[in-house]
């Protein structure tokens, strides 16, 4: 029979062994805890590594120019409120991440330092926002002004051009003024039978026969050169045209958008010189001359170029 030494002996060694036991899956349950903890926060602090790398190709990536306009800066302003509300969530999470893990205090303090670099990036985006705003509103008034600029120019240029035409259609009619021909000094000569000539300023008619008309076209430096038709007109004091011997009234001329019969006609080889015109008028007889003033017309391109009167009695 076992003594009760024994018995107590072999109590102790159990309950020995039951401590021993728990010991030992207490510490290994520890163990186990603790490295599936480690693990997963191995596996938070990686995600956010990841997450901070791609906000930092993100943010990096962000572009602005001066082509942009004001609804392009108000959404790239939109989209860096977006960003610095993920680096406030990223700031949360490592400082949850602090909290849980201080074996990983370095690689946080990293991170941390990455967030407050991007934070800087983010700031200097903002200001170039601003700038840019600001240069958008200086050159939306230039180009305000620019538009008031071109349509007062317009207003001007429209005013100029009809100014122009006014001007180019004024000196087209005062070219045209000026170089009409005109006549001076008319001067008549009795052509008595032998050729003899004889100047008057009146004239017998009775021995009035052949009568020479002469006059001057003075110089004129607009007028076209080149060959002129000179028409003259005889009148008599009644007003009836006189005939010129022996074909009678040549023909007539227009003037004043009507026809108009003409004495004499002559060609003028014109120089724009001063040149002197002499035409002979030969009567059917001397009873054809009318007493009374002696009305003279010279025509030349349509116009009247000069008149004159000399007195039979």
């Amino acid at each position: 029979m076992e003594s009760q030494s024994d018995s107590t002996s072999r109590v102790i060694l159990v309950i020995v062994g039951i401590l021993v036991l728990s010991a030992l899956g207490y510490f290994a349950t520890k163990y186990f805890s603790e490295k599936e903890s480690s693990a997963e926060k191995g596996t938070t602090i990686e995600a956010l590594n990841t997450e901070i790398k791609d906000l930092e190709a993100k943010i990096l990536g962000f572009e602005m120019t001066i082509a942009d306009q004001e609804t392009s800066l108000i959404d790239k302003s939109n989209q860096l409120n977006k960003k610095v509300d993920e680096l406030s969530q990223l700031i949360l999470v490592i400082e949850a991440a602090r909290k849980e893990n201080k074996a990983n205090l370095a690689k946080l303090r990293e991170y941390e330092q990455r967030i407050a670099d991007l934070k800087v990036i983010l700031d200097s985006y903002r200001r170039e926002i601003n700038w840019l705003k600001d240069q958008n509103l200086v050159l939306s008034g230039k180009v305000d002004s620019l538009r008031i600029s071109e349509a007062r120019l317009r207003h001007d240029n429209q005013d100029l051009i009809r100014q122009n035409l006014t001007t180019t259609q004024t000196l087209s009619e005062t070219r045209q003024i000026a170089s009409v021909l005109k006549t001076k000094d008319f001067r008549y000569f009795n052509i008595k039978k032998g050729g003899k000539e004889r100047q008057e300023t009146e004239f017998r008619r009775g021995s009035l026969n052949e009568l020479k008309i002469c006059f001057t076209i003075i110089e004129n430096l607009v007028a076209q050169p080149g060959q002129r038709e000179v028409y003259l007109v005889y009148e008599n004091p009644d007003g009836t045209v006189q005939a010129n011997e022996p074909a009678g009234i040549s023909g007539t001329f227009t003037f004043d958008h009507r026809e108009r019969p003409y004495s004499v006609k002559t060609t003028v080889d014109y120089n724009r010189l001063a040149q002197e015109i002499c035409v002979i008028y030969t009567p059917i007889s001397s009873e054809s001359y009318q007493k009374g003033p002696q009305y003279i017309s010279v025509y030349c391109d349509g116009r009247l170029i000069g008149q004159s009167s000399f007195m039979i009695r």
